[in-house]
This record gives C-alpha cells, sequence and structure tokens, in this order.
C-alpha cells in the first residue's frame, strides 16, 4: 500500500479496487492483485510480458471480423 500515489479506493462486500500512480505509470489492483498497468506517456504500450508475446502475434494477422474479449481486467 506504500507504493504510489492513491488515485482511487473502493470497497465493497469485503473486496477492494485501488488505482495507483508513480510516474508516468498507473495501475489497477483488485484485492492487492495487479490487473493492469499502463504508461501514461504511451497508452499504447503493452507491458505484461504475456501480452508482448501475444502482441507479436496478432499484429502479424490480418484484422480479424470479429473478436470475443473474455477478462478484459483493467485494459491493458
Amino acid at each position: 500500500h506504500s507504493i504510489g500515489q492513491l488515485i482511487y479506493w473502493h470497497k465493497c462486500s469485503g473486496d477492494h479496487i485501488q488505482v495507483r500512480e508513480h510516474e508516468p505509470l498507473r495501475w489497477l489492483l483488485i484485492n492487492d492483485t495487479l490487473q493492469s498497468v499502463i504508461d501514461l506517456n504511451n497508452p499504447d504500450l503493452l507491458l505484461f510480458p504475456h501480452l508482448l508475446c501475444l502482441g507479436k502475434h496478432w499484429q502479424a494477422l490480418k484484422p480479424p471480423q470479429k473478436v470475443l474479449e473474455l477478462g478484459l481486467g483493467g485494459g491493458a
């Protein structure tokens, strides 16, 4: 809880959501589990290693006609 400035806090039924920020990074935590990180100076940048790997694959593909997104989380 001591990392970054607290931007948003919500608690409901024992769960808590927080948004924190430090320098160019802003991140979302749900019950202290990191969900998403964004670089405010470059919001299109993928920061999670698994998204970097997926990005290399999907950027080489022809744009799909339909997309089903499951578990968007913070929207990274």
